[in-house]
């Protein structure tokens, strides 16, 4: 869903786009709950323990931001972060498909780059906007839904990113 906002494929109206399931978050919630830490090696695993937490928290956030994905903005560009963290969340997605197989360092660093690179266009993308709804080159609803969607996508690739780089530390490569 994130990865279909960000190249302009898709918004909440696009009936591809449902609610996403909370099941297996929940069921990770209790599995990590009902570890027997009394009998596990907390020198080793815990560290890894504690990834996966981080793994939940971002999911859970992830969650979040998936069901307050904001319309999109007509007469708007986005900037061009949005494809390249299309592009990024492309790549992952597509080196998860097979679970015995981990995916390449480089998929985890282009992840992480195009978050970064997004959050600095959302900064210099909010200051954009900003003036031009106060010299009246933009109409406001149109200005504050770029904001809204600037926001959003941010939030969302950095969730998405953080989320994947818990996983990869915690599966210990």
């Amino acid at each position: 869903m994130v990865r279909s906002m960000l190249s302009g494929g898709g918004s909440p109206e696009n009936p591809s786009f449902t609610t996403p399931p909370v099941e297996g978050s929940e069921q990770i919630d209790h599995f990590l709950e009902s570890l027997p830490l009394e009998t596990t090696d907390l020198e080793t695993v815990g560290p890894r323990l504690v990834r996966l937490c981080h793994a939940l928290d971002h999911l859970g956030e992830l969650h979040d931001d998936l069901t307050h994905i904001p319309p999109v903005v007509i007469d708007w560009q986005p900037p061009a972060g949005f494809e390249g963290g299309a592009q990024a969340m492309a790549r992952w997605l597509g080196a998860t498909r097979d679970p015995q197989a981990a995916p390449e360092p480089a998929i985890f660093k282009a992840l992480e780059a195009a978050s970064k690179q997004l959050d600095e266009e959302r900064k210099i993308g909010r200051e954009k906007i900003l003036e031009d709804i106060a010299l009246q080159r933009t109409p406001m609803a149109t200005a504050r839904a770029a904001l809204e969607t600037l926001v959003w996508a941010d939030l969302a690739l950095y969730h998405a990113w953080r989320l994947a780089e818990s996983l990869r530390i915690a599966s210990g490569k």
